[in-house]
């Protein structure tokens, strides 16, 4: 099942949406319209699900090069789109969306920072966690 998932564009088309705001320092510039919010949910909700489950198969040699790979793809593009935000007043969006959005990029960088990424994406994985660290509200 879990090749099945990773050969479709169901993943990638979930970490595109589940990771589309990560590296920005502020969400502040973020409109609430500007995606379906059920689609987002949905998405999180898909991504946070799977890499629980990719976790338990994090010694498999076929599967981990695969889900690394998608993942480091959608961290590359959205780190792409977003590093050149920067923190500023504006808009908050509702703290139920703030809160999935968080939670599927924790389940990412958990996965990552389980199964080891290696020297070469240590700098995109650091900016990830910073990113993601710096959002966090009190609570």
């Amino acid at each position: 099942v879990i090749d099945e998932v990773l050969e479709s564009d169901l993943l990638k088309h979930s970490l595109e949406i589940s990771l589309g705001w990560s590296y920005r320092a502020s969400w502040g510039e973020i409109e609430d319209e500007s995606r379906a919010i059920k689609r987002e949910a949905i998405s999180c909700a898909f991504v946070i699900s799977f890499m629980n489950l990719a976790a338990h198969f994090s010694t498999d040699d076929e599967l981990v090069p695969k889900l690394l790979r998608a993942v480091l793809n959608a961290l590359k593009r959205s780190k792409t789109r977003n590093d050149k935000y920067v923190h500023t007043s504006g808009t908050i969006f509702h703290v139920a969306r703030q809160s999935w959005l968080i939670e599927a990029e924790y389940s990412v960088l958990k996965y990552l920072c389980d199964i080891g990424v290696g020297e070469r994406y240590r700098s995109l994985v650091m900016a990830f966690a910073a990113s993601l660290v710096g959002r966090l509200n009190v609570g």
